[in-house]
């Protein structure tokens, strides 16, 4: 897996939280493609996807030739937004 973005996570916007906690609730902490996602959720999209690796939500593996994507747990994003607001400040 990439960590790309891991140590910069970013609060996010409502409604791309709420594509985060249904990934989450869904595949936890265990890889997954947009197909899977295409056959789980209907309003999941390759930009919500994108933007949840942009803002270091999910990471995303490009080794292969389909990316695959594995969310952080909210503890982890919890955990290094707090360490970036409060520790870093």
């Amino acid at each position: 897996m990439v960590l790309g973005n891991r140590k910069s996570i970013k609060i996010i916007p409502n409604w791309l939280f709420k594509r985060y906690i249904y990934i989450w609730i869904r595949f936890k902490d265990k890889s997954f493609n947009i197909l899977d996602v295409k056959q789980e959720f209907k309003k999941t999209t390759h930009q919500s996807l994108n933007e949840l690796v942009v803002s270091g939500w999910l990471l995303k593996d490009t080794n292969d030739s389909s990316a695959s994507y594995r969310a952080l747990s909210p503890q982890e994003i919890m955990e290094y937004i707090y360490f970036d607001s409060f520790i870093l400040a």
